[in-house]
């Protein structure tokens, strides 16, 4: 995996504002999901949590990173989930995998 690769289509996907994140804000927009990206460090019960429902939206999920590189991507303070919420930029990523 090039995860230098993929941060560079998550930067573009979050200019074009095609990136949701943080637990409420993945959570009220889960139904636009496309692909779910859980940081390494992210807490394991929050991690279980969203993965089982990705597995029951059928929504791909992917783990790497850290909360703060996820932080300075986004501009924000840490955060330990994103979704992308563009099939686009969610099929470029995976076929980066």
């Amino acid at each position: 995996m090039e995860s230098k690769e993929v941060f560079n289509i998550l930067r573009l996907a979050r200019r074009a504002g095609k990136i949701v994140h943080g637990h409420d804000a993945v959570l009220r927009n889960f139904d636009r999901g496309k692909l779910l990206i859980i940081s390494l460090d992210y807490s394991r019960r929050e991690a279980s949590y969203f993965r089982r429902l990705a597995v029951r939206n059928k929504v791909p999920v992917l783990f790497l990173g850290s909360k703060e590189q996820f932080g300075e991507l986004l501009d924000t303070s840490p955060t330990g989930v994103l979704l992308v919420t563009d099939k686009n930029f969610a099929k470029k990523i995976l076929d980066l995998v």
